[in-house]
């Protein structure tokens, strides 16, 4: 690159004119011609761009990272993330290297995203310039959740004694997205829960049941279940228990009055009899 003007004289010499370091002057015949001294040889490249989480919960802190290249070594004046169509937020990459000045074999940059401004599905942009190329953007795709839940979860009946109990529980999905799977675990024994109705509209929760007999002891059981289109994670009510105890034999007030009577009636009938 030239960094100051020439003039080519009638005679067909070349001189250097002055050091402005911007343009050729070409002076022929009473023509002035300007072009430009900086012209890239090839354009910068983006490559190795992406982001993780693709899918998660909202709240999570994603990563983005990309790769800028460019053969004539110019270095990037622009290098940010932000959502497809907003001005704001934008934010400014960090390099990876700060040391490395060698575009030429690519440079990486990222930047961690907390608490994105969006719920669903979103294309985040890519954006780089330098000095003679750009602005320019590469996007991907995210997408940003709010979690599957158990709610109404619980056992009945409410006395302790050995028996059958029923374990319950909701699964609600505010995404319409269907249950991988809603188990029980109970002492340690995982099994599928029965689903009460055919309903499909989990933003309101589909019910589940699981009906088992239980003697006497400590029972510890959780409920599961996992999001059937986008998240490859287990969601767990978390360990409950409940105690069930021996059956024992319950004697009222009013029975032993009556047993009581009884046997005075047969008593006073013998000493008659005597």
């Amino acid at each position: 690159h030239s960094t100051g003007l020439w003039c080519c004289g009638l005679g067909g010499s070349m001189r250097k004119l002055s050091s402005l370091g911007l343009l050729f002057v070409l002076i022929f015949s009473g023509l002035v011609i300007v072009i430009p001294n900086h012209v890239a040889a090839t354009n910068p490249t983006l490559t190795n761009y992406g982001a993780l989480p693709i899918v998660a919960d909202i709240g999570t802190a994603y990563l983005f990272w990309c790769t800028y290249t460019d053969a004539d070594n110019d270095t990037p004046t622009l290098m940010q993330i932000t959502r497809q169509y907003l001005t704001s937020p934008v934010y400014n990459m960090l390099k990876n290297d700060t040391g490395d000045t060698d575009y030429t074999d690519g440079c990486l940059y990222y930047y961690t995203w907390y608490n994105l401004p969006f719920i669903g599905s979103n294309a985040m942009r890519f954006i780089y310039q330098n000095a003679g190329y750009g602005p320019a953007f590469k996007q991907i795709f995210i997408t940003q959740l709010v979690p599957v839940e158990i709610i109404n979860f619980g056992v009945a009946p409410a006395d302790t004694s050995p028996g059958t109990y029923t374990f319950y529980a909701t699964y609600r999905s505010r995404w319409l997205s269907p249950p991988g799977y809603m188990k029980l675990t109970l002492n340690g024994i995982a099994d599928d829960m029965l689903a009460n109705d055919s309903s499909t509209d989990y933003r309101i929760g589909k019910n589940y049941s699981y009906t088992t007999n239980l003697s006497a002891g400590l029972n510890i059981y959780s409920f599961n279940t996992i999001d059937g289109w986008y998240f490859p994670y287990d969601v767990s009510t978390g360990d409950m228990w409940i105690l069930v105890r021996p059956n024992t034999v319950h004697i009222s007030f009013a029975l032993i009055a009556i047993i009581v009577g009884i046997a005075a009636c047969f008593a006073m009938l013998w000493m008659v009899k005597r």
